[in-house]
């Protein structure tokens, strides 16, 4: 019956109950039992002496039989790539089967190679011939996305454009990490920008204004009167997150113990990860000489046991019941 109502679309009527029973052989008794169970679920809806018929508000995913997951390929490549993203695709997938559906893990094309053809040639077939009804993308490019989204194809995007664009709460995160500082009785505060190995150039030139700009924000709402600096990191040199992070706490704890800053934010659990690694090697203790407020994944195990950190967390089973909503709205 599901089946049927996925071919038959939201609104359409079913052959009369009769000709099911003939047609699948089964009896008026088994098919009322599953007709009732459906309706209770939303799929169908019943009309006293006028028949049966596809709910017209029936979610999305009861009308999917499969869910194209497809990602960046950027994202995942080199040691410096984060574990989130594997850790988000699992979460997804075991998302998906939950609600019955196929969900098939492909990877883009780059967004230089995309500009010439969205998508590889097998994928591409697939969705012309309408057997993926919809796509859960992780960094999907714009032109891929647009792609899709001409054809009909719903689209929900977790940083990338879409019918529906998923991420994270940078303007929240922020607010509370500035407060977090604020509440230690921090004055000198240190915002660390990374500059993920995956991120375009555009990408990169707005990490490097977005974030000074919400913390100067939150700093001047909180009437804040200390110093406040911004260290952007030098990924020409330093390709990955946790040299990065590394190469940061290097300088600025360098100089005479005066001039140090006594809270440090960072908006990558990896770049923390190599800033510890260079405070260790200074003799620095974090939670001590200084606060350590890091924006980090929920139980990615990067900083698993480094409990004298301030984390403000980004948790991924949140935004999978992001995905999962938006695509039955």
């Amino acid at each position: 019956v599901q089946g049927l109502a996925r071919e038959l679309g939201p609104g359409a009527k079913f052959p009369k109950v009769a000709d099911l029973c003939r047609d699948w052989q089964v009896s008026p008794t088994t098919l009322n039992r599953v007709l009732t169970d459906l309706e209770g679920d939303g799929w169908i809806r019943r009309k006293h002496a006028v028949g049966v018929f596809v709910a017209d508000d029936v979610p999305l995913t009861h009308l999917l039989s499969s869910v194209a997951l497809i990602c960046r390929p950027s994202f995942f490549q080199g040691s410096g790539h984060s574990p989130f993203w594997e850790l988000l695709i699992q979460a997804s997938q075991e998302s998906a089967q939950r609600h019955g559906l196929e969900c098939d893990l492909y990877f883009s094309r780059e967004p230089e190679e995309a500009r010439v053809k969205p998508l590889p040639e097998g994928l591409s077939l697939a969705f012309e011939n309408h057997k993926i009804g919809a796509v859960i993308g992780i960094g999907l490019d714009d032109v891929a996305a647009m792609w899709l989204m001409e054809r009909g194809v719903p689209v929900v995007n977790v940083f990338g454009k879409g019918h529906v664009i998923i991420g994270f709460d940078d303007e929240l995160a922020m607010s509370l990490s500035v407060r977090s500082a604020l509440e230690r009785g921090c004055h000198n505060l240190a915002l660390c920008v990374d500059l993920p190995p995956q991120a375009s150039v555009c990408d990169k030139a707005i990490l490097m204004e977005r974030w000074p700009q919400l913390c100067r924000q939150e700093l001047h709402d909180r009437n804040f009167l200390g110093d406040f600096r911004v260290e952007i990191a030098d990924f020409q040199k330093y390709p990955h997150c946790t040299d990065q992070g590394f190469d940061i706490a290097t300088k600025l704890f360098s100089d005479k113990k005066s001039s140090w800053p006594d809270a440090v934010i960072s908006v990558n659990d990896m770049f923390t990860h190599g800033m510890l690694s260079a405070l260790r090697k200074m003799g620095i203790e974090v939670g001590r000489e200084v606060q350590i407020i890091t924006h980090s994944n929920a139980n990615s195990p990067i900083l698993h046991g480094e409990s004298e950190l301030v984390r403000i967390e980004y948790d991924r089973t949140e935004i999978v019941r992001a995905i999962w909503r938006e695509l039955e709205n």
